[in-house]
């Protein structure tokens, strides 16, 4: 029994490399988005793109494994906004091994489910005067039970899983001043992140903006952005006067739009500052729809980029 044992370790130990460097796996509310990273001479390249449907994920997942040899590659996991919900709560005066324990029976009373939640939590580097709140990140268990297995049954090594905001750091430039990141899956609501040197300072969802991607230019002009525009102000407003910040001077975008270059140039009209897509400021090549693709990919680049996050974020999204 002890040499079959080590035999098999030794098999498990030579079977776990890869050629790949890693795994971006988006589970969006549509279905499941999968890009890879393979190693090239200046860092890393986009290899491929994949798209799966929910049903019957885990085998053609496993199907995707073998064919494109993928097999122990680190794999990095991003649930959809639409997939967990995010709330802030009072800090439980505990020890910080306690935190995530004690926060999920405040967070409980929130979230009034029946099913059980997987709870974690982030904290923000600056908090208005006399607060002392987290974010807390909520999902259900069974779903964060399904990726796992599904992953180890395809025999990819899963690393982490967090929340798609928070990747989405991973993209942006950390030495950058504060910028205001505009992020919308299709048919989902909008997000509004302000993240400056690679940790997030404000947050905030928008509702109303469901059909945003479906909108031309034309449309986009009659009253929408002008409407979008004065919630936007009112998030900037509040993170130079209530958090005490520098304004904020650029926008980044990524909303899967039919015009997002109309997109662009209305939010940059109406909001008097340089607005970017954050796809195009990146140096890769993709041989997909890259806003399609840009959970996956930011989820993929935690492996390139290391935890960017500071010390006061090191749980973030690591449910």
């Amino acid at each position: 029994m002890v040499r079959a044992g080590w035999r098999e370790f030794i098999k498990t130990r030579l079977q776990a490399t890869s050629n790949f460097h890693a795994v971006g796996i988006e589970f969006s509310a549509s279905g499941i988005q999968i890009l890879i990273l393979k190693r090239a001479p200046q860092g890393v390249a986009v290899h491929s793109c994949h798209s799966l449907a929910y049903e019957g994920w885990e085998t053609a997942l496993s199907t995707l494994v073998e064919s494109q040899k993928l097999h122990f590659t680190p794999t990095f996991v991003s649930i959809h906004p639409n997939l967990y919900q995010l709330f802030q709560l009072e800090r439980p005066r505990v020890e910080d091994s306690e935190m995530r324990q004690a926060l999920s029976w405040t967070a409980a009373d929130v979230l009034g489910h029946e099913q059980p939640m997987a709870i974690d939590y982030f904290d923000m580097p600056v908090q208005t005067s006399g607060a002392n709140k987290v974010n807390v990140v909520a999902v259900t268990q069974s779903h964060i039970q399904s990726i796992c297995d599904g992953l180890k049954s395809a025999q990819l090594s899963l690393k982490k899983i967090s929340v798609a905001e928070l990747d989405l750091l991973h993209l942006i430039d950390t030495n950058e001043q504060a910028c205001l990141i505009i992020f919308q899956r299709h048919g989902g609501e909008l997000s509004l992140v302000i993240a400056k040197q690679g940790c997030i300072y404000f947050i905030r969802r928008l509702r109303g903006y469901e059909n945003l991607s479906t909108l031309t230019e034309q449309a986009l002009n009659l009253g929408v952005i002008e409407e979008l525009s004065v919630e936007i102000q009112r998030s900037l407003d509040y993170y130079e006067s209530q958090l005490r910040q520098a304004p904020v001077r650029l926008a980044k975008v990524i909303v899967e739009s039919r015009d997002a270059n109309a997109l662009e140039r209305s939010l940059e009209k109406a909001l008097l500052m340089p607005v970017e897509n954050i796809m195009a400021t990146l140096n890769h090549t993709f041989p997909c729809d890259s806003d399609f693709y840009a959970v996956s990919l930011s989820a993929a680049m935690t492996q390139e980029r290391g935890r960017i996050d500071l010390p006061s974020q090191a749980r973030a999204g690591a449910v």
